[in-house]
């Protein structure tokens, strides 16, 4: 385990929470056990079963629990600056021992020692030098997750988070530039490779470092492909995009930024095991943008400028609500049903002013009125979570399938619209099996209570054998079909729900007796409607005499 894995591990299984109290009194404990089976000289402490760096780091990483803590429950204070300047002095040990060391485990050492000392300055309020740290460590941890990943290794993914969320907070405190509309990545190179400190020496030898590892690292590469809804950016500002079949240039830097952030947050996200909290980021970067272009319409007096930036808007708006049909597909899962209705319907929402959008081509608009129908099921199947097994459950089930059966678009060669197609074929497949689950688990619930009426006990058994499990794995159609002694009864109630089979012509499932047939339920995309209608031109005798003599 490498020191950045170490420390990564650590930090997820002892340090949740930001219980920097039980981290601090784990790492105590540990430190105790490795210098009790270690060997001591009068110069330092050699760990026998260890590497070199694991007590330094260790205890670096106790030192940086106990500033924390002090700083959590009095704020800032001289205490907690000491405490940093200590976990960096046990950090730096680690960069001394330059025998027989790699230069990515020299880097992910460097990577550290820049972390910490990014929280001194900014404990100092020294936001300049906090921010240069802070770029320090983000390159240096790019280039070693690229290196680790190479090689198939697990990358610093929690370190990466925390030391991306400390440069955002310095660079808003200090108002450099805008938090939400800013390249992370693009913007750390840019300060490694231009900004000037105070010990020049020390930069020159990162540089050093960090392309002894990767070559190619400070120079950014790659190219943006905009306006195909299949964007994947690396860290280069994206100067251009495409939408209706022309180009609109990007001049202003700052949209230009908020433009590439979502851009390459959406590639990020595709790769990320909490994608829901990488999707938020790319949304906020698509409000920035949209936020951002509302003013420079305002102000534009040119023409054709002023059409560009209608133009960018309409490409925002569309890219930034599949975006949203991502994040919410993803977030439905986590939630109640009923709140994944209410998420549903802004979803809905929102592709219906996609669809309306100009300059939406042919392919773009199948994949909207894809992805609607098929939200539109999804609701359905909410609404029909929370009836349960029922009647109205049942026929929502039943209109979720109809929407994604009748939502197909032959002969589109999109590959988008190709691959939402696949994805609700499978979809499909599921409903169905689920409907015949709820009808027959409906059926036999029904079965008793109808056969009580006429005084008879009806037992499930008599016309099936096997258990409920075996039973939900058995077509509709073959089940109601089934010769048994108590079929006349269960028929009846069955065939009122199967009206696939009725649509069908399906001349091998008739009904054996005389009962009415309900008239098939209609859904509203609310609720379904499943009482008895009652005869029209009739009315019920009501009162005493009316219950004697009626009869």
């Amino acid at each position: 385990m490498s020191l950045l894995q170490l420390v990564e591990f650590e930090r997820d299984e002892y340090c949740r929470f930001e219980d920097y109290g039980r981290y601090h009194k784990h790492l105590t404990r540990k430190l105790h056990t490795l210098r009790k089976g270690s060997t001591t000289s009068k110069t330092k402490t050699k760990v026998t079963s260890g590497p070199a760096w694991l007590l330094p780091v260790l205890s670096a990483e106790r030192v940086w629990s106990a500033a924390m803590e002090t700083k959590t429950a009095a704020g800032p204070h001289q205490v907690v600056l000491a405490k940093f300047r200590k976990a960096i002095k046990f950090a730096a040990t680690t960069t001394t021992e330059t025998n027989n060391v790699s230069a990515l485990e020299k880097l992910e050492r460097a990577v550290y020692v820049d972390y910490l000392t990014a929280l001194l300055q900014q404990e100092r309020s020294n936001l300049d030098l906090a921010i240069h740290f802070y770029a320090r460590a983000l390159v240096g941890l790019q280039v070693y997750n690229t290196a680790q990943q190479r090689q198939k290794n697990n990358a610093a993914v929690a370190l990466t988070e925390a030391v991306e969320t400390g440069l955002r907070y310095v660079l808003y405190t200090s108002q450099t530039v805008s938090e939400r509309s800013l390249n992370l990545h693009a913007f750390a190179i840019e300060q490694v490779t231009t900004a000037v400190t105070e010990d020049a020496q020390a930069d020159q030898t990162w540089r050093q470092l960090i392309l002894s590892v990767d070559s190619e690292a400070l120079t950014p590469t790659g190219t943006a492909t905009c306006g195909d809804g299949t964007n994947d950016t690396s860290d280069t500002l994206v100067s251009q995009i495409s939408w209706a079949g022309r180009t609109a240039t990007l001049k202003q830097s700052h949209l230009a930024a908020s433009i590439s952030t979502a851009l390459s947050g959406r590639a990020t996200a595709s790769r990320s095991r909490d994608s829901t909290d990488a999707l938020d980021t790319v949304i906020a970067a698509w409000t920035s943008t949209l936020e951002t272009l509302q003013p420079l319409l305002d102000a534009e007096e040119d023409q054709d400028a002023a059409q560009d930036l209608e133009l960018i808007k309409a490409y925002a708006q569309f890219e930034s609500g599949q975006d949203y049909l991502a994040r919410d597909k993803r977030l439905i899962t986590t939630l109640p049903a009923r709140e994944g209705i209410l998420v549903l319907d802004q979803t809905i929402a929102r592709l219906t002013q996609a669809a309306g959008l100009p300059g939406v081509s042919k392919e773009q608009a199948s994949l909207v009125s894809l992805q609607q129908t098929s939200a539109k099921a999804e609701r359905c199947v909410l609404l029909s979570d929370v009836h349960g097994v029922s009647l109205a459950g049942i026929a929502l089930l039943n209109k979720a399938i109809t929407y994604l059966t009748n939502n197909r678009q032959d002969g589109n060669s999109d590959p988008h619209v190709t691959s939402e197609q696949q994805t609700q074929g499978s979809r499909l497949q599921a409903l169905q099996q689920r409907l015949h689950r709820h009808i027959a688990e409906h059926t036999l619930a029904l079965s008793g209570d109808a056969a009580t009426d006429s005084g008879t006990v009806l037992d499930p058994a008599a016309w099936y054998t096997g258990t409920a499990k075996q039973l939900a794995k058995t077509d509709a159609k073959s089940l109601v079909a089934k010769s048994a002694g108590a079929k006349p009864i269960v028929l009846d109630i069955a065939w009122n729900y199967l009206s696939g089979a009725v649509e069908a012509g399906d001349a091998t499932i008739q009904s054996t007796t005389a009962v009415r047939k309900e008239e098939p339920m209609e859904v509203d995309g609310a609720a379904a409607e499943s009482e008895e209608q009652s005869t029209p031109g009739k009315s019920a005798k009501k009162g005493l005499f009316g219950s004697i003599f009626g009869r």
